[in-house]
Parts: C-alpha cells; structure tokens; sequence
C-alpha cells in the first residue's frame, strides 16, 4: 500500500479505513487479515481486524500525490502510460462493510477527491451499502470507479445487479480469489455501434466495463482450475469487455507451469466445479490420475511469482480507458 503497490492493475493504494467485518473469507483466507493481525497494534496499524479503524489524514496526503497524466510508467505497468493516476481506496478493508460508516470516512473528503487528477478505485462486497451512500449525493463522481468482488457465481448473482444499480464511470468486478466458474453473460452481453464513430464500439451503460481475475495467494490458498479463467477471459473478448488476469496464485496447473518435474510440491486434483479438491503430496512421476471426464487437472503449490501470470502464452492487461 501507498504511493507505489505491487497490485497489478492499480498505480497506488491508500488505506483510511484499516480492518473488515462479515466478510467470509475472513478466518482463513484474507490476506488484509493475516497482515493486519501480524502487526495489530503497531504504528499505522489497527488494534485488531475486527474493529476497523479510521485514519486522519492519508486521504488528503494520496489526494496530493503527483498527477501521472500523460507519463510514462515502470516497466511493469505499461497498461497505464498517458493515463492518470489509478488509487485503489481501502485495499486494506472494506469502506461499506457493515461496521464502518462511510458518511464519515469518504464524505468529507469526496469534493477534494473529485476535483483531483486521479482515477479512484472503490471495491466492496457491499454494494447495497455502496449504493446507499451515492444515492444520498445524487451520483457518483465521474473518476470514480466501482466496483464489486466475486468469488464464484452465487457472489456474483447477488451483487453485481446492485453495483450496476449505481451509477458511474466505469463499473468493475475482481473476481479474486476466483473459486468457481462464473457465467457473466447477463452483465457483458449487450453491446451497441455508434455509426457516428464506427471505429468504436461502445457498451450497454449498465454493463460491466472490466474484469479483474486472480488466484489465490494467501495462506490456506486453494486452486483456480484454469479453465475458470479461460472461460471469464473467453466472455470477456466475445463481448469487447477489457479482462485483466492478475495472477494464478500460490497454485498452478501442470500444463501452464513447465517446470512441474521439481521434487515434490503440495498436489491437489482440482476439479472444474466448484469447491472439489483432492489433497495430496506427490512428486511429478507418481501422480495418478482420475480425469473424470476430463475435468480434473493436478494442480502443484509453487508459490505466486513461479505461477506468474501469463494465460496461454501471454498477459492480459486490458483497461477501460475510453
């Protein structure tokens, strides 16, 4: 977090609210609270998790950080070059969760914010709470980008009509960690031309303008089958929505990593179904495979930076800039 972050698919991170409530993912799989548990009670940290804490002042700083517009970025986020500045707001946290008051964190600083230079990243698992809050000002500021996590497709059901029930610039959905198969057909489907401008296709307003995919990371990180996220990426370019493929995460499927004859690495069979994994250690010779009608596909713990994150040979790293 801060002015630089290793997140992908923004420039920086800012964090005035630290800590979560309700979230499901929270006892065993949320790295938020894994770190901010490690660190409870330090300087710039919360107490605990489970009591989120506001933060004077790191708005109005990340408010004043340097305009990026029409720069040239690092080589390891090119996708943004000319573009402004990209902050993800709360990547420690969940500025809608229940125990947190947003009138109180985002409101007073939101005149500020929208008359800054920089694109402002708003993610939940509340986008009712969301909702409410910028049906109370009449709209959304138009460089402000929200958007809703999903994690499998009941997620998605619930959520992603509410979040296209706001109204905004850019609507968006990280699908991280992916843990199922989602069919997002009835949020990308609909595309129109403007014969205006026929060089430019342009989206049904209520639809999706990105997807954001990744495996997960953190401790007790389960596998993402890779058909998961060929299927997400598949939608996406039939429907012209911009996909961005995060990473794999700590696992990856033996026909994407090549280096799979290392010895011995933590094996689960991960079927293309929701939550059907078989646990297993192994080396690479031993395996035993049950296809089951080809489903299944082993899948080896190598860590997030030896998965990588190239998809069938490449990265995808599509923004919505128009």
């Amino acid at each position: 977090m801060g002015i630089r972050t290793k997140i992908e698919w923004v420039d920086s991170s800012v964090n005035p609210i630290m800590g979560c409530t309700g979230c499901a993912l929270r006892k065993d799989h949320c790295y938020a609270a894994v770190l901010c548990t490690h660190y409870a009670g330090r300087k710039g940290w919360p107490e605990s998790f489970d009591q989120p804490e506001f933060f004077p002042g790191r708005l109005e700083k990340a408010i004043k950080w340097p305009d990026l517009t029409g720069t040239i970025r690092a080589k390891d986020k090119m996708w943004f070059d000319g573009l402004p500045r990209h902050i993800f707001v709360n990547d420690m946290s969940d500025g809608f969760c229940p125990d947190v008051d947003a009138w109180g964190w985002l409101l007073p600083h939101l005149d500020a914010m929208e008359k800054s230079p920089h694109i402002w990243l708003l993610l939940t698992k509340w986008p009712d709470r969301m909702r409410e809050f910028f049906a109370s000002l009449g709209g959304t500021p138009d460089n402000f980008r929200l958007g809703v996590s999903c994690e499998n497709q009941a997620a998605a059901d619930e959520r992603i009509p509410l979040l296209l029930q706001t109204p905004a610039a850019v609507h968006f959905v990280s699908a991280e960690p992916l843990l199922g198969a989602i069919d997002f057909s009835p949020w990308i489907g609909n595309t129109w031309i403007d014969h205006l401008d026929r060089a430019r296709e342009k989206r049904h307003p209520h639809n999706l303008d990105q997807i954001i995919v990744g495996g997960e990371s953190g401790p007790g990180a389960r596998p993402m089958h890779p058909n998961w996220v060929r299927g997400i990426r598949d939608q996406c370019q039939a429907a012209g929505v911009p996909f961005f493929f995060k990473q794999h995460g700590a696992w990856v499927a033996h026909d994407v990593w090549h280096q799979a004859d290392k010895p011995r690495y933590t094996r689960w069979g991960c079927m293309n179904v929701e939550g059907r994994y078989f646990d297993q250690t192994t080396t690479w010779n031993g395996i035993q495979y049950r296809p089951e009608d080809g489903r299944e596909v082993s899948m080896y713990r190598v860590g997030k930076k030896a998965a990588g994150r190239q998809l069938d040979g490449r990265t995808w790293e599509e923004m919505p800039n128009d």
